[in-house]
């Protein structure tokens, strides 16, 4: 974990964003968001830590005087972030995803099939990108 003054998510530097986890064995990419992305990243995440920064960074406009109405302030919570597909080559396959920045491609590929009782290589198999 590291504190910079420009980054607010705290895990920015790392590869992984700071998520090891992987998804559930063969998620869906249809299901991927409602099942492991919004309850297993997002809510624990940035749900926890957003209206403690956001009434902080209002109390810092309202000390020079400028709060008049509405204020929209533009900023990014993270790095671009990345959902890969990997899939490994046993006999049955298993097919999961992991999260990563951007520039960290295949940072997983090659290692062992996370699936319980499976010793099996695992390759990237697609690429989702998340960002706008």
């Amino acid at each position: 974990m590291q504190l910079r003054t420009d980054d607010i998510w705290s895990w920015g530097h790392r590869a992984d964003l700071g998520w090891r986890k992987r998804s559930p064995v063969n998620t869906t990419f249809a299901n991927l968001y409602k099942d492991w992305v919004s309850p297993k990243i997002i809510t624990p995440t940035w749900r926890k830590f957003r209206a403690g920064l956001l009434l902080a960074l209002l109390k810092e406009i309202e000390k020079q005087g400028f709060m008049r109405g509405h204020t929209f302030v533009e900023f990014d919570s993270s790095p671009a972030a990345f959902i890969e597909k990997f899939k490994c080559d046993g006999a049955p396959s298993h097919v999961f995803w992991y999260l990563y920045k951007a520039g960290g491609a295949n940072w997983k590929a090659g290692g062992p099939c996370p699936a319980v009782g499976c010793n099996m290589v695992i390759c990237p198999f697609r690429l989702r990108n998340l960002g706008a």
